[in-house]
């Protein structure tokens, strides 16, 4: 039911121009951070219910050039805001669900290197090393961009921190699936101890 339901929303999203970027309308900056609020959450929840389902999402990165919303707390910007506020540098009200949204891109362009990979005739070993690279670009955007800026003493901070490494090691062993069914037995679970290994060692 939710994943028909699902469906309804992308669809009337569409209709609503939300997979394109507000700036394209010259509309006010508060409808245009609520615009990308609302469809990335719309594409955070079609990629949960997709992969819960078994299917790929049915949005994807070709179809949309809506940016990610504001690094930014909720009273920065309001129905006064003449022009859209600097993100902010740091932990904000805003920062678990934006990690959450990179992850929703990160699956999409992975599914677009299969694509495309898959065209090209290209080797599962390339596939795999070209997947591992987006992976580790989104783990270091992360890191970089805000979880840096976390500290583990304050309860919300740790869980978006936990979240984003089990989020990580999931899209990870998501990667490696394909890749695993090519080899041997022997091959397949030193590559898991691999994984593992380098999971142990992320502080």
């Amino acid at each position: 039911m939710l994943w028909t339901l699902m469906g309804v929303a992308v669809r009337v999203a569409q209709l609503m121009d939300l997979p394109c970027d507000g700036t394209r309308f010259s509309l006010p900056p508060l409808e245009i951070e609520l615009r990308r609020r609302l469809w990335w959450t719309i594409r955070r929840l079609e990629s949960r219910c997709a992969e819960e389902n078994g299917f790929q999402p049915a949005c994807s990165n070709y179809f949309s050039d809506t940016r990610f919303p504001l690094n930014i707390n909720d009273q920065d910007i309001g129905p006064e805001s003449k022009e859209l506020p600097l993100p902010r540098i740091g932990f904000t009200g805003m920062t678990f669900c934006l990690i959450g949204f990179e992850m929703v891109d990160l699956i999409s362009r992975i599914n677009q290197v299969y694509i495309k990979s898959g065209d090209a005739g290209s080797e599962p070993a390339e596939i795999l090393e070209q997947k591992l690279m987006l992976a580790e670009e989104c783990e270091a955007k992360l890191q970089s961009t805000y979880l840096q800026h976390c500290c583990n003493t304050r309860p919300f901070d740790w869980m978006t921190m936990k979240f984003t490494n089990l989020m990580m090691v999931s899209r990870l062993l998501q990667i490696s699936n394909g890749y695993i069914l090519t080899l041997s037995d022997q091959s397949s679970t030193s590559y898991l101890s691999s994984i593992w290994a380098s999971d142990e060692q992320t502080p």
